[in-house]
């Protein structure tokens, strides 16, 4: 979801090994945070906002992908068709296309810099990707070739990698401690965990 926002009100639960922050924005917007509780690694990020009519719309995921139970499934994605799932992976973004059978010499990444989306393409025609990186935007930043590389393919799956600027990591290094010390502070003193 591509929105600006400066502020929004935060609240945190810490269960089963996950820390959650929930924040929402003066623009009905909702942004919730799934960390490991361990190693700090953010697992989900997802976006919900109301539509012009006030009506919830269903929840963007920018990290991790939504977890189904077998009660929520009526009509199931064929399991043999491409998917593409992003992650926080530390010091860059990764973003994952499984079940794409093409050898390595056959993708095509490259960078429209009017829209600022990156573009992934097969030379054989078979698969075709617009994407781009909602961090990036929210900050303001444009898309650097340098940053991008196609790292790995194995097991059906491509992985793509962008480094994070030097600017974006030092403002994740300093909303991940606020969130976790957010998590931290709102736990019960009365309640203890079993």
């Amino acid at each position: 979801m591509d929105v600006d926002h400066l502020e929004g009100k935060s609240n945190a639960l810490s269960s089963g090994g996950r820390h959650t922050v929930r924040t929402l924005y003066v623009d009905a917007v909702e942004c919730v945070e799934e960390f490991d509780s361990a190693t700090g690694e953010l697992l989900v990020k997802r976006w919900k906002a109301a539509s012009v009519l006030g009506r919830q719309q269903p929840w963007e995921f920018e990290f991790g992908e939504p977890q189904v139970t077998s009660e929520e499934v009526l009509l199931v994605i064929n399991a043999q068709n491409p998917s593409f799932v992003n992650r926080d992976a530390g010091n860059s973004w990764e973003f994952k296309v499984r079940n794409i059978p093409y050898p390595m010499e056959v993708y095509q990444l490259s960078i429209d810099e009017e829209k600022q989306q990156l573009v992934l393409r097969t030379s054989n025609k078979k698969y075709f990707k617009r994407f781009h990186i909602p961090s990036l935007r929210r900050a303001g930043m444009t898309l650097d070739a340098r940053l991008l590389e196609l790292a790995d393919y194995s097991n059906n799956t491509l992985t793509i990698r962008y480094s994070k600027p030097q600017e974006i990591l030092q403002r994740e290094l300093l909303e991940r401690e606020q969130k976790m010390k957010l998590s931290s502070e709102s736990k019960s003193p009365d309640c203890a965990t079993q």
